[in-house]
């Protein structure tokens, strides 16, 4: 899926695509798109927990209720920001109606795009990587064991946070300026463990057009699994005279 939208001289252009997990009836991501707006999303619901697919779908539905063209870029991270504490505050209070210890979350990241700047938002593991001539930069730092703490095997995975974890949900956030050509992409963590940075950087350099669905069918060449989601975002020049393609 591509296609063209433009912030202020510049325009947009993405792909998007998601694959379920063949161990899986039902997919645990989800993922939102509202490119006039600016919004990209992918969130995963937390597997082996409760209705991980129902809170990555509720979480995409918050936030896209939120956000509009027209509202600023601080102005959409506010709301986003407060979105995803409310959808916490839901996930809660669906977990405590459950008998036992029950669990209802997802990781989600969000990325907004305006006229020079791109701001992004995340809770958990999925990520926001910025490729910017030839370099590959992870925006997000994973609220993991291994990313926070520096827990090596299989234990390193296990989430410091995420949505509807804990009653006292943290948000962490960016907001920096964007040229031509920058190409950013949002995935879930079953892209980024199947990829390493230089596959990634590989890929990123390729035509938008079907990227994200030759990425992730990349990703099932190195041996993916688990359920996967990219959302692949170029910023262009606007075509003279100004038309959108």
């Amino acid at each position: 899926m591509s296609a063209a939208t433009s912030p202020g001289s510049t325009c947009l252009r993405y792909s998007a695509a998601a694959r379920r997990s063949p161990d899986r009836a039902i997919s645990q991501d989800a993922h939102h798109l509202e490119p006039e707006a600016g919004l990209f999303l992918v969130a995963d619901g937390l597997g082996g927990h409760d209705d991980g697919d129902l809170a990555s779908r509720a979480v995409a539905e918050i936030v896209r209720r939120v956000v509009s063209r027209g509202q600023s870029l601080e102005e959409r991270c506010r709301r986003i920001e407060a979105a995803l504490h409310t959808i916490n505050t839901a996930l809660r209070q669906e977990a405590d109606r459950r008998p036992g210890e029950s669990l209802v979350g997802s990781t989600v990241a969000v990325l907004v795009v305006d006229s020079g700047e791109a701001a992004g938002l995340w809770v958990g593991d999925s990520r926001i990587y910025l490729l910017r001539a030839e370099a590959l930069f992870q925006l997000t730092r994973d609220h993991s064991y291994a990313a926070e703490l520096g827990v090596t095997g299989p234990h390193g995975h296990a989430l410091t946070r995420a949505i509807g974890s804990t009653d006292d949900l943290r948000v962490d956030g960016f907001i920096m300026p964007i040229e031509v050509d920058d190409t950013l992409l949002v995935c879930s963590d079953g892209v980024t463990k199947a990829l390493d940075a230089a596959c990634i950087v590989d890929l990123l350099a390729e035509p938008i057009d079907g990227l994200a669905d030759r990425l992730l069918a990349r990703a099932v060449v190195h041996g993916g699994r688990d359920d996967m989601t990219a959302v692949v975002v170029r910023i262009e020049a606007r075509p003279a005279g100004g038309e959108e393609t």
